[in-house]
């Protein structure tokens, strides 16, 4: 389920950065697509966290050093499929990941003795990166309500 939310987020966001505005008919368009409405509230969740916690993920202002650029040695084109790389690529541009996330993430697979990554294996890795799985202290997580967390 989680990788449909990242799948979501990619749509949303391109739709935003596109100056798109998120009506019913784009709601229903993924439901026609497969995804549930859950998935769509989680996604939609997650988008409303990074806003209210001012995250720049969803405006095109002016940064002020621009984002640098992956260079994946040769190493790492040997395990990550050209679809996997792809990916990584598509989830930092639009904001999901940030360089931090992305060298985690490299890391994690070149260090777990992966012979190949596909993308299937790169968007459970990017999904427990954007939803900080390890972080259990997080508050206000969407995936797994904590002790100190409530429901409205």
């Amino acid at each position: 389920m989680q990788e449909k939310i990242v799948e979501i987020l990619l749509q949303l966001i391109t739709g935003i950065k596109e100056h798109k505005v998120i009506e019913e008919s784009e709601i229903n368009r993924l439901i026609e697509k497969g995804y549930t409405q859950t998935e769509i509230s989680a996604a939609f969740s997650w988008l409303y966290d990074k806003v209210q916690f001012g995250e720049s993920l969803l405006t095109d202002t002016v940064e002020i050093s621009p984002k640098s650029y992956r260079i994946f040695h040769e190493a790492e084109k040997m395990i990550l499929s050209p679809e996997a790389r792809g990916y990584l690529m598509q989830c930092y541009e639009m904001g999901l990941i940030d360089e931090w996330d992305m060298e985690y993430i490299v890391d994690r697979v070149v260090f777990s003795g992966f012979s190949k990554v596909t993308i299937g294996e790169i968007k459970s890795l990017v999904m427990s990166a954007i939803f900080d799985f390890d972080d259990s202290d997080r508050i206000g997580s969407r995936i797994m309500l904590n002790s100190k967390d409530t429901v409205n």
